[in-house]
């Protein structure tokens, strides 16, 4: 077959099926059509029975005519004159020269007649007996084939495992679904990692772009599973799939429809210290159902937009753009889209960065239609996430709460690394390495500005007595880092007292283990803070990264200091709440008393209009009462033991007794 051209397979020969059980030797010959082709070897089962196919080994020689290759054993030719223009003797006769060559002995080597030939291999060229008494054999004079001028690639479509994108979005060759050859077929790989490196793998093995990204399918398409994007471990800076190492090709999970397409993103020029205007767009998340979901609203040319397609790990920027710790999801169900021009298209974070102007991106002035299934959405995470089944603190951090209330400061921010998902991993080089939760430094290949990350704690306040020291696990991986170190300082003072340091010049701390580091024991004479600090100051460009990851410390014989102003502001606001309160209920109830009595000034006197009212009162009282018509007061006699008595009357024609 020639896979470089098509996938037909030619047929050569056939080895009758009836059973054989000596060893025999099939010897053919053939032309093939194309320089670079490929032999397979196909067993098929008949029957149900036990059978075996031995081979012993196999030789495939070119047919030369007019050169020679290599030592010449492959040699066809009919010249039969030394160099030195000697007739050369029959390889069939011993006359003059006796000699054991002969076809019996060597019959794939074509002894016929008297032509140079090199039976054997045993000699350095294509030689023969001379007819001369003198000269018993001698090389012919035979040139060496020269190779082709046209250099073909040793493997079809120039690697052994190669690429081709079949289908095409609109006739776009940097995007399309993905078939590979592998293992002597051709067929697709399926997606059940969408955070592979196999996308941008593909694409600088193709000469597309250094990136790639994972692509909505627009199709099925037929073809077998040959790999999968989870099995598949490349080097974060592989070139081609030859590259990678291939494991169990499907888990169970794959299906058909979820073979790869990818888009090749086109090469950008920026880098994290080469930045876009910041105020050119602004970001926003909207329509989830809280603030910190939904699709990403994103504001430019004084009109709303939205991101149209992207990767993962450009979740985890925007989160970390918009002041979260991380994304929870790379997508998420959004009731309904009010806008769907695109502002930004192909989005590809690396998913350290800070902010998507260090990414690689596509800018649409026109707002043109973006699909439902390609707006990017997300769920971010908070700055203070509590994470379950987590029980740290700010003095005993392990990151699985974010960043455990320490803040990152600095020209260059400390990362938070989630639970295992969809996050950039920190190693990068082997994605089935487990990860626990932890913050990281990395300076990015061809990263050229100072760079200085510090990652700050809470107050903190000593508990005992006794001493406090510090301690932490760290991983590294260095190539640029300057220095390391941790520190404290107390509250209101800006003098630093440096702990202790790590070597890391020229370290190279293998990602898999763990080191440790303990400060001395201090004894500080207030509330202080601790610092880690990672600083690069070389403008040396690498195309590796450098990182140094933190996965736990802890303060010890310490706990959070109460923040002082922040309750004395919240004591001024209650004493100022109350007496806004008391001052409020004092006018209201002001406010009131004056309503009832108004009420009750409108009421004697819609009754003096209506009659009298005459109070009779016991109990050697004497009271006056005035009665609705103020001017008849009226004198209660002073009489005892007498009930009251009271009597309204009307001015009528008839008086009305009092009983």
């Amino acid at each position: 077959m020639y896979p470089l051209y098509n996938t037909t397979i030619y047929l050569l020969q056939t080895i009758p099926s009836s059973s054989i059980k000596t060893w025999h030797r099939l010897t053919f010959q053939f032309s093939p059509k194309y320089a670079d082709y490929r032999i397979l070897l196909r067993g098929i089962a008949l029957n149900d029975n036990w059978d075996n196919i031995c081979i012993d080994d196999i030789s495939i020689q070119p047919i030369e005519m007019d050169c020679y290759t290599d030592r010449g054993q492959s040699y066809r030719g009919t010249i039969s004159r030394t160099k030195d223009g000697y007739t050369c003797q029959s390889w069939d006769s011993k006359i003059p020269h006796d000699h054991d060559y002969n076809s019996t002995a060597y019959p794939e080597d074509d002894l016929s007649s008297n032509y140079c030939r090199n039976p054997g291999g045993l000699r350095s060229t294509p030689w023969c007996y001379t007819s001369s008494l003198a000269v018993k054999w001698q090389a012919c004079n035979i040139i060496i084939c020269q190779p082709p001028a046209n250099y073909t690639p040793t493997y079809p479509l120039g690697s052994d495992i190669p690429v081709v994108i079949v289908r095409k979005y609109n006739s776009v060759s940097e995007s399309g679904r993905v078939v590979i050859y592998y293992q002597n077929q051709w067929g697709k790989i399926c997606v059940n990692n969408r955070t592979s490196l196999v996308p941008s793998v593909i694409c600088r093995q193709l000469g597309k772009s250094y990136y790639g990204t994972i692509a909505p399918a627009t199709s099925v398409g037929n073809g077998l599973i040959l790999a999968t994007t989870a099995s598949t471990v490349c080097n974060e800076n592989a070139t081609s799939l030859s590259q990678c190492a291939f494991h169990d090709s499907n888990d169970g999970t794959c299906r058909r429809e979820l073979g790869l397409w990818l888009n090749c993103l086109q090469p950008t020029d920026r880098s994290p210290d080469v930045q876009l205007p910041k105020d050119r767009f602004t970001l926003s998340i909207r329509n989830g159902d809280n603030a910190d979901e939904g699709y990403v609203n994103v504001y430019m040319n004084n009109s709303d937009g939205v991101i149209c397609g992207w990767n993962d790990f450009s979740a985890d920027v925007v989160c970390r753009q918009l002041g979260y710790s991380a994304s929870r999801y790379a997508s998420v169900i959004v009731k309904n889209y009010p806008v769907r021009a695109t502002w930004i298209s192909h989005l590809h974070c690396r998913g350290y960065e800070t902010s998507i102007y260090q990414c690689s991106m596509n800018f649409s002035n026109a707002g043109s239609y973006c699909p439902e299934k390609k707006i990017a959405t997300l769920k971010c995470l908070p700055l203070d996430y509590i994470a379950k089944d987590c029980y740290d603190d700010p003095y005993s951090c392990t990151f699985c709460d974010a960043l455990c209330q320490w803040r990152s400061v600095g020209n260059w921010s400390w990362i938070w690394l989630p639970e295992p998902g969809r996050h950039f991993k920190p190693s990068a080089v082997n994605p089935y390495e487990k990860l626990d939760e932890l913050a990281y430094v990395i300076r990015p290949p061809y990263y050229t500005a100072p760079l200085q990350a510090i990652l700050r704690s809470p107050v903190f306040a000593k508990t005992n007595k006794k001493p406090t020291y510090v301690y932490m696990y760290y991983k590294i991986r260095n190539v640029l880092i300057d220095r390391v170190f941790v520190r404290y300082r107390y509250k209101y003072s800006s003098e630093y007292h440096v702990l202790f340091e790590i070597p890391v010049l020229s370290m190279e701390v293998g990602l898999g283990h763990r080191n440790y580091r303990r400060s001395s024991n201090f004894v500080p004479a207030g509330n202080f803070l601790v610092e880690v600090v990672c600083m690069s100051t070389t403008s040396f460009r690498s195309a590796n990264y450098s990182m140094f990851m933190l996965t736990s410390i802890r303060v010890v014989n310490v706990e959070v200091a109460p923040d002082t102003a922040r309750i004395a502001g919240i004591i001024v606001g209650c004493l100022c709440g109350f007496v806004f309160i008391t001052v409020i209920c004092y006018l209201i109830t002001r406010k009131k008393k004056a309503r009832i009595q108004v009420s009750n000034e409108n009421s004697y006197q819609h009754q003096g209009s209506q009659g009298h009212k005459i109070s009779i009162t016991s109990a050697n009282q004497e009271s006056v009462r005035k009665s609705d018509n103020e001017d008849s007061p009226i004198h209660e006699d002073d009489t005892t033991n007498k009930p009251s008595v009271i009597v309204n009357h009307k001015e009528s024609s008839q008086a009305t007794e009092p009983s």
